[in-house]
């Protein structure tokens, strides 16, 4: 089956203290502060070399950023992550997330989670976790805990903890923020064709995503990384499109 290419779109590279021209957006404008400087006469500067991106937010006004493509993570308070269990020391698990450091997972650190009744991960495990403490003077360290939904790890449905089964995958740090902060649009478009499936996205640029179907899971994977740089009717239009290549669940 031939499908239509979906045109890509022309990527604007602003550096910093280059002057954003915006004649071209229209609607209520909601900007980065960290990318930008605004200044008294209503001039928009770049504060950082990167692309210039405009995506429509879930209350319809216009998101506008610089995604500077971050190579490195660098762990901050709250952020959600997914990391990779690399050994134990103490009473905490050495958790690869990306970082300078590995970070530390107590063993206690589950909903519900006693000595007697913990998880026993082993290395190479996949976990979902929060970032608790980070700052330059200690260790970076992470739980399972959610500071709201409290579903004990038995029952099998956390929010945090080991990601079974599935694939996982890399995109750039800046995409998996965006994702995070204004919406998943290409796992909804997936919804319209796939009814079940799970996901989850880490701040530090891993993705992870089971279905039943592995061939469809490779499917999404592929399909989001191509739309980064896609508006949301882009991403609609292009999922329709490559929808036939799906395997029935």
């Amino acid at each position: 089956m031939e499908i239509e290419k979906q045109q890509q779109p022309a990527l604007n590279i602003v550096l910093p203290g280059e002057q954003i021209d915006l004649s071209q957006l229209t609607g209520q404008l909601q900007i980065d502060e960290k990318s930008f400087t605004l200044t008294t006469d209503n001039q928009l500067y770049s504060n950082k070399s990167g692309v210039l991106v405009d995506t429509q937010l879930k209350d319809g006004s216009c998101g506008l950023t610089v995604k500077a493509y971050a190579q490195k993570y660098y762990a901050e308070v709250d952020d959600y992550v997914i990391g990779v269990i690399k050994g134990r020391v103490q009473e905490y698990y050495l958790v690869d997330i990306g970082a300078q450091e590995d970070a530390l997972l107590s063993f206690y650190g589950f909903e519900g989670a006693t000595k007697k009744n913990r998880p026993n991960l082993r290395d190479g495990s996949l976990i979902f976790c929060r970032v608790t403490e980070a700052n330059k003077y200690m260790k970076i360290k992470v739980d399972c805990i959610h500071p709201k939904i409290k579903k004990q790890w038995m029952t099998g449905e956390s929010f945090f903890g080991q990601l079974k089964d599935g694939m996982v995958s890399n995109i750039s740090i800046e995409y998996a923020r965006s994702i995070i902060g204004q919406g998943d649009f290409v796992f909804r478009a997936f919804k319209k064709y796939i009814k079940s499936f799970e996901t989850a996205i880490g701040s530090n640029g891993k993705v992870w995503i089971k279905t039943l179907q592995p061939q469809n899971t490779i499917l999404i994977l592929n399909v989001l990384n191509k739309c980064e740089n896609m508006s949301i009717e882009q991403i609609k239009v292009y999922v329709d499109q490559i929808s036939p290549l799906l395997v029935k669940e």
